[in-house]
């Protein structure tokens, strides 16, 4: 499987999937829960996935640490599954809301 498919089909289960993270193995069509949103790691992922060695990192557009306002994340989680860490809460200053892939540079 090219590279490209395999983010692709991370970023189609993950979105399918929700509220959690999930991959789909490229022989079978299955899909394995890596991991779930509980509202203070985010909630509502709604773009896509980035994948960085063997870390996926992505955007959640509500939940996270900003209390009842629920502004969202950028999370990281590994690829063989795991815990969701929660790299940026927003608060309103900060920025709100994101729904966009990351961009990884250099």
């Amino acid at each position: 499987m090219k590279r490209s498919t395999a983010i692709l089909a991370l970023t189609i289960a993950a979105l399918t999937a929700a509220p959690g993270v999930s991959r789909a193995d490229a022989q079978t069509y299955t899909m394995t829960t890596l991991a779930n949103f509980n509202g203070a790691n985010g909630n509502d992922p709604m773009a896509g996935l980035t994948l960085v060695g063997s870390t996926l990192y992505g955007t959640t557009f509500g939940g996270g640490a900003s209390g009842p306002l629920n502004y969202g994340t950028v999370f990281s989680v590994p690829i063989t599954g795991g815990n969701i860490t929660t790299l940026a809460s927003f608060n309103g200053s900060n920025g709100c809301n994101p729904y966009a892939d990351l961009t990884v540079v250099g």
